[in-house]
């Protein structure tokens, strides 16, 4: 809280009556300097503040370079090569390099910045591609700590803490949320969670680190993996035999590891998973989802591919064999309306 305190002058004195010449003649002469005084000052000031106004404008023209959306008009030709479900918008990536988002955009998450783009990732109020240098730009919520500053990538994944994977095969987190990866050159794909954080090496093991409440980093060592994705609190990933394994659990409950499948064991093509969501890609090219409020109805193919980075809590992508994207599930902002061209 602040106070504010009234203060009472001193009683002073006057000066006498012979010194009341002099001081009037210094006082004149007081007020000739400080006037000139203040005068160069204000000149000095307002050069200051001339100054100041144009880096302020420069900055803003800087600002506003940096949030110009782009012209989402490219090739009519062009197809779907990517695509990704966030909280509630959506990304997608065109053959000719270009992004485009469609759904809620309260924090800028839809406004694509200008560029080439070979991936991108929807998250929850936020949106980041990777560009044909390498590096990644991200827009929308800025409280999330956007864009990398270790920013050179081949790969990276993340609806609420993203993760890339470097030239060298390193892997780094950013964001608020971030958790630091362990120091190793030998990973190929990367699937963060919300607190933890699981990955493929060369040799096709699974790696996983962070928080274990529930289990979700106590991953199954057998086998060989091609394709892996995480969920609030648990990671599922796709052997090279097309089956796919889970291990953690939800909210409430620790579900240890277990295998999707039966006696034989079911095979798939793809895997996603969001915050307590995960859908399978089957070998007739139609989609399963379930979470735990249960399954969802069979979403009747053919796709060839479902999502990129992270399915969102009720809304599930994917890509046909024609080129064209399909989105459903909820659409309350327009996040399952594919943009048409």
């Amino acid at each position: 809280m602040l106070l504010l305190m009234a203060c009472t002058p001193k009683d002073v004195e006057p000066p006498s009556n012979d010194s009341t010449v002099e001081a009037d003649a210094d006082t004149d002469t007081d007020a000739d300097t400080d006037a000139d005084t203040d005068a160069d000052t204000d000149a000095d000031s307002d050069a200051d503040a001339d100054t100041d106004a144009d880096a302020d404008a420069d900055a803003d023209t800087d600002a506003d370079a940096d949030t110009d959306c782009a012209d989402d008009t490219g090739d009519p030709e062009a197809t779907w090569v990517g695509i990704s479900a966030g909280g509630t918008h959506a990304c997608g990536l065109k053959s000719d390099g270009r992004v485009l988002c469609w759904g809620e955009d309260r924090h800028g998450q839809t406004c694509v910045p200008s560029g080439e783009y070979t991936q991108v990732v929807a998250g929850m109020d936020f949106s980041c591609a990777l560009r044909t240098d390498e590096t990644i730009l991200c827009w929308g919520n800025e409280a999330m700590g956007l864009t990398p500053s270790d920013n050179n990538f081949t790969y990276f994944a993340g609806f609420y803490m993203p993760c890339g994977i470097h030239p060298d095969q390193s892997a780094s987190c950013w964001t608020v949320y971030g958790i630091e990866p362990p120091l190793r050159n030998d990973l190929v794909r990367i699937a963060p969670g919300v607190d933890h954080v699981c990955a493929i090496t060369t040799a096709g093991s699974l790696l996983c680190w962070g928080d274990n409440s529930f289990s979700q980093t106590s991953h199954p060592d057998e086998g060989v993996y091609t394709d892996l994705c995480s969920g609030a609190y648990f990671s599922c990933a796709l052997r090279d035999d097309n089956r796919v394994l889970c291990w953690g659990g939800d909210y409430y409950t620790d579900l240890g590891y277990y295998d999707l499948g039966s006696n034989p064991p079911r095979r798939y093509l793809d895997v996603s998973c969001a915050w307590t969501t995960r859908c399978l890609l089957n070998m007739d090219g139609d989609v399963e989802c379930a979470t735990q409020g249960g399954e969802f109805p069979l979403h009747a193919g053919p796709f060839v591919e479902i999502d990129d980075g992270g399915t969102s809590y009720h809304l599930v992508c994917g890509l046909r064999a024609d080129g064209t994207a399909e989105c459903w599930g909820d659409n309350h902002w327009g996040e399952a309306d594919v943009p048409e061209e």
